[in-house]
């Protein structure tokens, strides 16, 4: 582990990490209103206490990501700042969000990835990800 990588650390998400949080998933145009509304991840660690993770450099919000337990253990919004990509900060959230998922039980995760995303296939391919059947997501709003 490099010395930047060890003054990283990670802990879940508190309310007042939001605004980092939010810019941090625009930046990588993955912020969704309706699923990432300061409310709606209020609720999600209220049901799920611990599934959003943060990591920091020190008291800075450098990354985030997030994961769903139930029958199938999903993991999803994986975001680092742009300045801090490519220097492991995804690695670590990675590992920690797998750490979670199997103090909880679970044996596997799956994650989903956009299809035309080569640089993060190869980034879960490195990971011991290996990839599965294609599916289509699809939304409804109500």
């Amino acid at each position: 582990m490099s010395t930047d990588q060890q003054r990283i650390t990670v802990r879940p998400y508190q309310e007042s990490d939001y605004p980092f949080i939010k810019a941090i998933l625009q930046e990588e145009n993955l912020f969704r209103e309706s699923v990432d509304s300061r409310q709606m991840l209020k609720k999600v660690i209220k049901e799920n206490p611990g599934s959003i993770l943060v990591s920091c450099e020190g008291q800075e919000v450098i990354g985030t990501v997030s994961f769903e337990t139930g029958r199938v253990p999903l993991i999803f919004r994986l975001a680092v700042t742009s300045s801090r990509r490519h220097q492991g900060v995804g690695t670590i959230l990675m590992q920690e969000a797998e750490r979670e998922l199997r103090q909880r039980g679970y044996n596997d995760v799956h994650l989903l990835v956009e299809e035309e995303n080569s640089e993060l296939h190869e980034f879960y391919r490195k990971l011991g990800y290996d990839k599965h059947n294609l599916y289509r997501w699809f939304h409804k709003e109500f």
